[in-house]
């Protein structure tokens, strides 16, 4: 029964298969935290921090979220999640410019932080994208800099402007935070969950044994 009980436990609580997904955070489906688990990071939304970033907001707790357990996700992380989240290989740091809307699932996750249009051409482009800065190891500096844009032209095509640059400056933050772990209470919950569900089922097989030996 302990051995049961154990590997129940266990098998809610062990991590699934590595996924990127949203997740809420404020109220029910605020979707403003995006969940990587091969990292084991929290991906706080753009929009959430817009105008707290620059070297004197980073410093400064970055409008209380740093203050609550957040922090400036850093070069080597903003690769990782942004390549794996658009399915893209990119070069980075650095800059990537490429035909396709592969920046906008990215977007989709972090958030807009501005969308405006202007004239290009024979016609007019439209743009949806994200500024935000992280750490680049060297704060004292500047932060590192992210510019991600899905242009997308009147004409129909498409592009995906991206750099991923050290020593830029964005007056917003991309913060992470470890996956939060389970409670103790949670874990407890669950295993007299598993404790109670087993004793049922040996109250109703008992129950069933009684009964065949009365009947026959």
């Amino acid at each position: 029964m302990r051995i049961l009980l154990i590997a129940f436990v266990v098998s809610i609580t062990a991590p699934a298969a590595a996924a990127i997904f949203e997740m809420d955070l404020l109220v029910s489906d605020d979707a403003l935290v995006t969940r990587d688990t091969e990292q084991d990071l929290d991906w706080l939304d753009v929009t959430l921090t817009v105008g707290l970033g620059g070297v004197p907001g980073v410093l400064g707790g970055a409008g209380g979220w740093i203050d609550a357990g957040w922090r400036l996700a850093t070069t080597a992380e903003v690769c990782s999640f942004f390549g794996r989240a658009s399915g893209y290989p990119l070069n980075c740091p650095g800059v990537t410019w490429e035909s396709g809307s592969y920046g906008q699932p990215v977007l989709d996750l972090l958030g807009i932080t501005d969308v405006r249009e202007q004239p290009y051409g024979n016609g007019t482009l439209y743009l949806d994208q994200l500024w935000a800065s992280f750490d680049d190891g060297d704060l004292s500096d500047q932060p590192g800099g992210v510019e991600l844009s899905v242009d997308t032209h009147s004409s129909g095509w498409v592009k995906t402007y991206l750099s991923i640059r050290e020593n830029d400056d964005y007056s917003n933050v991309l913060l992470v935070r470890p996956i939060p772990e389970p409670s103790t209470g949670a874990l407890v919950l669950l295993g007299l969950a598993a404790l109670a569900h087993h004793r049922r089922s040996q109250a109703r097989t008992a129950s069933l044994r009684d009964l065949v030996r009365h009947t026959v």
